[in-house]
């Protein structure tokens, strides 16, 4: 399955762009397959993903939730502040 894939921060220079199509493997493809296929496809953002979060429309979702083809899907790496 093909996914489109923003990445927010710091993310989007490792992966050279804001917006990137992944191609995804699994039956069906979950949250973890989506990260070992960036990891793959991105070798820059690999050590980054443990940290990064990884939502779906306006939800945040874990390593075990299954991916829709009809949803935006964001990773979004930690943020800090004062």
């Amino acid at each position: 399955m093909e996914v489109r894939v923003s990445f927010y921060g710091s993310l989007s220079n490792h992966a050279g762009g804001r917006t990137r199509t992944v191609r995804v493997e699994g039956n069906p493809p979950t949250v973890a397959d989506l990260r070992r296929a960036v990891a793959r496809q991105f070798p820059e953002v690999a050590p980054h993903l443990e940290h990064t979060a990884v939502g779906m429309g306006t939800e945040l979702f874990p390593d075990e939730a299954v991916l829709r083809t009809d949803q935006d899907i964001s990773l979004l790496p930690p943020v800090s502040g004062g």
